[in-house]
C-alpha cells in the first residue's frame, strides 16, 4: 500500500470494510477490521489524553469525517491530577491537510493544544505492512526531509526545521516569516 496521510487512512480502510462487508467477502472483512483497530492505536493518547478511542467501533467514520471522543485528564500548579474534561474531536479534508475542530470546556487553553495535536497526527503519512499487519507512520525526520525535497526554499538553515506552519519556520526556537506555499499543501486528504 502507498503512503496515505491517517486520516486518509481510516477513511479508505472505512470504505473498503464496508465493501468487503457487502459483497460478502469474509476474509477481507477480517483484514479490514485488523486495519482499523491497529489505526486506532496510532491515535494520540497520553500526555493528558488519558482517555479516548479503544477500538474502531469508538470512531465514527465517513468518506468527510472522523469523530471521536477524548478525555483531557489536567494538572495544577503542583503536579496533582485534578480534574477532566471532554472534547469531541471532528477531523474533516481540507486543501491544505485537514481540518480539526474540538470542542468542549477550554481549561487551560487544552483545546488548542489537542487541536495541534490531532492535526500532526492525522496529517502525518502511515504505510500498511501486510507481512508484519502493522501500520508504520512516518517519523518527524521522514517528514522534514520530504518538506524539504517539496519546498527546498522553504528554510534556509541546512539544519532545517523538525515543525512547520503556514508562516513560519522554527530553527532553534526561532521563527521566521517566509513566503512562497504551504508545506501542508502536502498532506491532503
Amino acid at each position: 500500500m502507498k503512503p496515505q496521510t491517517m486520516a486518509a487512512a481510516f477513511t479508505s480502510a472505512r470504505a473498503a470494510y464496508v465493501n468487503s462487508l457487502n459483497n460478502g467477502n469474509g476474509e477481507w472483512v477480517t483484514r479490514w477490521r485488523v486495519s482499523l483497530a491497529k489505526l486506532v492505536e496510532l491515535i494520540p493518547s497520553g500526555g493528558g489524553i488519558d482517555r479516548g478511542p479503544r477500538t474502531w467501533d469508538d470512531v465514527e467514520i465517513s468518506s468527510n469525517a472522523i469523530r471521536f471522543e477524548v478525555g483531557y485528564h489536567h494538572m495544577n500548579e503542583n503536579g496533582f491530577y485534578d480534574g477532566w474534561t471532554d472534547h469531541t474531536i471532528v477531523i474533516r479534508p481540507a486543501f491544505d491537510g485537514v481540518e480539526v475542530r474540538v470542542s468542549g470546556r477550554n481549561r487551560g487553553e487544552v483545546k488548542d493544544m489537542l487541536h495541534q495535536t490531532m492535526e500532526h497526527a492525522f496529517t502525518r503519512h502511515v504505510t500498511w505492512d501486510e507481512q508484519r499487519q502493522h501500520w508504520t507512520m512516518e517519523s518527524d525526520d521522514d517528514r522534514c526531509a520530504a518538506m524539504e525535497r517539496a519546498y527546498p526554499d522553504h528554510c534556509s538553515n541546512p539544519e532545517c526545521p523538525k515543525l512547520f506552519d503556514d508562516d513560519a519556520c522554527h530553527v532553534d526556537g526561532a521563527c521566521e516569516r517566509r513566503n512562497g506555499p504551504s508545506p501542508r499543501g502536502l498532506a491532503t486528504w
